[in-house]
């Protein structure tokens, strides 16, 4: 696996850089090299791991670059009388390192030591990359290297003279799982460098043995939601409908009955023959598919859950799965998800002893992105009361801001990195950043995967200080534009969270005032590395983002929709050079339909009649989730004011046309509203219902519900329909 050891020098703004990582306590000094002559050599056991092998190249090469001068690796068997002058870099369990007489202090499996005797300098560590902690902690903490992005070289700051301060310490990471789920994260050779912990694929399986490999699940997408996964074969449906869970007076083949004894023992087959399969796997989930409504509603399980809590019912069953799968697999940890209809823990049942939960944020940042978990009771009794019956407990946050726009800056680093460490102080042993897993793209990606990196490694750092680091070392020339441009930001952040409160449904937006000084900071980044392509597309990728917020803001008036299309036209070419994939969770991978929503919405600009008391809900903001067959896509219509509507496939089971409360924005909470649509039939066979329509609160359910039949519509022209009355919720879609 190829390493990120290129020797490279970046530019920086040294007045402004600092080393937020920058260990404290008492140093010793090494003098290693001068005039890129080498004074130290690096022993290694004379048998040693492929852990220690390759900690001893890490460490060669990050000295090597920095000094410019080649540091030998010896076998501790030929550290001959010649070398025993010069200062000794010992890596891994050397004899050396045992007649030192250096008491070995208790480390986790990624932990690690650094001690000092004399002019020898021991690098050793736990089983799980303890040595190559140890040379990555000397090398970024104490000499200031930085691995801070797939898309940069690694930064070794030369010196003619090295002459080394370290502070011998040990260290044990508090956090076992340091997940950072982001695809710019997802690259094995960052992954490393930055002391991530993943136990999810796709990085758990691309991190080699060698290396001390991970904690992980097995095999692909294991980790949550496995009930599709583990439910007895679909064929059995019809003969044994009752292994299936009932929900909404149907049996689902994809889900799973709790109370049902023979679909709990088909259930520990499957998992078992999934760990048959993956062998080295330590962790296994057991766990509900997504949605709010996914649990079985059978007589047995609807009564099991009025006594214990949803939640109850389902670690009833975990605990059950659990005991079967332990009688060949003792050392595999099953864990389970505390999560919308789980959220809660059980009134009397309790997890097993090992048995893991992963407790989502869910119902704080989806909701309160700008808020702190402090500012919010919900979870706050959540935490509270699955760490009362005693629950081992990994985090499941989301760090992305809007899940329906990737792209779009979300000034929510301290929001961040309070919520964080509060969960810390709350003792929890795991953390997962959920953030855009799909695609490149997000904004300040590569910044706050840095951030969040080291933030989970040691959650006493500072997050203002890890910026300022990443902004000035990073961006290099362009760095003090780019803080200025993260300033910008944050003070959008404290002028609403000053002006606002939780649950309230305000929304943080980006106004072309802000955009247009934001991209005049952007414009001076850009000068500034004008030379350097490398850093100058790390600029673009930002400039990315903030032309993404400019045009879902729309044209401002009739003379700005020639500057409309060039940035329309600038933003396709940085989507296409940056590879893109995605700009939404629901939509996936269409990025087309984004385009043509644009175009819409200039092309309409000007021309919309509605009174303070109506909404209109656009067809440039309408999101079309992916939803298989069942997909909807925008098609030209001459009937319609904008030129389009959507088509939606006949049969359609899903919420397959949606419209956010986000992208309202004249919206009264206090006003009773009557929901109408304009419909037109396409192809029909047959009678009878043909949409469903309504208004949901995620926190409720469903507000207003209504099936239309075929006999209201016509396949001429488009028909007024009434849906109803509804007092609308803080927080809603449609």
């Amino acid at each position: 696996m190829p390493l990120l050891f290129a020797f490279s020098i970046l530019t920086a703004c040294a007045s402004e850089r600092i080393n937020a990582l920058a260990p404290n306590g008492q140093s010793v000094e090494f003098k290693l090299a001068v005039n890129e002559k080498a004074f130290g050599v690096i022993i290694l056991p004379e048998f040693p791991t492929p852990q220690e092998v390759i900690a001893a190249d890490m460490l060669k090469e990050g000295l090597d670059s920095m000094s410019g001068a080649t540091f030998n690796i010896i076998p501790e068997p030929l550290y001959a009388e010649e070398f025993r002058s010069m200062p000794v870099l010992s890596v891994g369990n050397t004899k050396l390192k045992e007649a030192s007489g250096l008491l070995v202090p208790e480390l986790s499996a990624e932990g690690y030591a650094l001690q000092a005797s004399g002019n020898a300098l021991f690098f050793t560590g736990g089983e799980r990359r303890g040595p190559i902690n140890a040379v990555i902690a000397f090398l970024e903490e104490d000499l200031g290297c930085r691995w801070y992005s797939r898309f940069v070289p690694a930064y070794y700051p030369y010196e003619e003279e090295l002459t080394v301060s370290v502070v011998p310490r040990s260290y044990s990471p508090i956090l076992e799982m340091r997940d950072v789920y982001h695809v710019e994260a997802q690259d094995p050779d960052w992954a490393i460098m930055n002391r991530i912990s993943s136990a999810v694929d796709p990085l758990s399986l691309e991190i080699p043995s060698a290396y001390g490999g991970m904690l992980r699940y097995p095999g692909r997408q294991l980790f949550a939601h496995t009930f599709y996964r583990l439910a007895p074969a679909k064929e059995l449906l019809s003969s044994h409908p009752e292994y299936f869970a009932l929900i909404n007076g149907e049996r689902q083949f994809n889900n799973i009955c709790l109370s049902n004894e023979e679909a709990l023992r088909i259930v520990a087959d499957n998992a078992i023959k999934i760990l048959d399969a993956d062998p080295d796997a330590r962790l296994f989930s057991i766990s509900q598919n997504d949605g709010s409504s996914v649990l079985c509603r059978c007589e047995d399980c609807l009564a099991f859950s009025e006594k214990e809590n949803d939640s109850g019912l389902l670690i009833n069953f975990v605990n059950q799965v659990a005991e079967l799968i332990h009688r060949k697999y003792p050392d595999v940890q099953i864990s389970t998800l505390a999560y919308l209809q789980t959220f809660m823990p059980p009134k009397t049942i309790r997890p097993d002893g090992d048995t893991l939960i992963w407790l989502a944020t869910d119902r704080h940042v989806w909701h309160n992105k700008y808020f702190y978990i402090t500012e919010t009771e919900e979870f706050q009794e959540a935490l509270e009361s699955w760490r009362a019956i005693g629950a081992k407990i990994h985090i499941w946050d989301y760090t992305f801001g809007d899940n329906a726009n990737w792209l779009t800056p979300i000034p929510n680093f301290k929001v961040i990195e309070e919520n964080f460490k509060y969960l810390v102080e709350q003792g929890i042993s795991g953390i997962f950043f959920q953030d855009n897993f799909l695609s490149i793209g997000g904004s300040r990606a590569t910044m706050k995967d840095w951030a969040l990196a080291k933030l989970a490694w040691d959650p006493t750092l500072e997050m203002d200080d890890l910026l300022r680091d990443f902004t000035f070392g990073y961006y290099g020339a362009a760095g003090p534009s780019i803080w200025k441009y993260n300033q910008l930001l944050h003070q959008e952040w404290e002028s609403f969270h000053r002006s606002n409160r939780p649950n309230q449904g305000a929304v943080l937006h980006l106004d072309r005032a802000f955009i247009n000084e934001a991209l005049a900071l952007i414009d001076q980044a850009k000068a500034a590395v004008i030379n350097d392509p490398v850093l100058l597309a790390e600029v673009e990728r930002e400039e990315t983002c903030l032309l993404y917020a400019r045009l879902e803001n729309g044209v401002t008036n009739l003379a700005d929709k020639k500057a409309y299309l060039e940035d329309m036209d600038q933003f396709r070419k940085y989507v296409e050079k940056f590879e893109i994939k995605s700009f939404a969770e629901p939509t996936l991978t269409d990025t087309t339909t984004k385009f043509t929503q644009w175009r819409i919405g200039m092309n309409l600009f000007g021309k919309e009649n509605c009174s303070p008391s109506v909404i209109e809900l656009q067809i440039k903001d309408v999101l079309l989730p992916k939803v298989g067959a069942a997909t909807c896509r925008l098609t030209e219509e001459p009937l319609s004011d904008s030129g389009y509507a959507v088509y939606q496939p006949g049969m359609s089971t899903n919420w397959s046309i949606q419209w956010d409360r986000s992208a309202i924005d004249d919206y009264r909470t206090t006003e009773t509203y009557v929901l109408q649509l304009r419909v037109k039939l396409g192809d029909l066979t047959g009678s009878g219902s043909v949409l469903m329509c309504g208004v949901w609160d995620p926190e409720v359910g469903s507000l207003l519900e209504r099936e239309i039949d075929s006999s209201e519509l016509s396949q001429d022209e488009f028909s007024w329909v009434t849906v109803g009355e509804v007092k609308l919720p803080a927080s809603s879609s449609w």
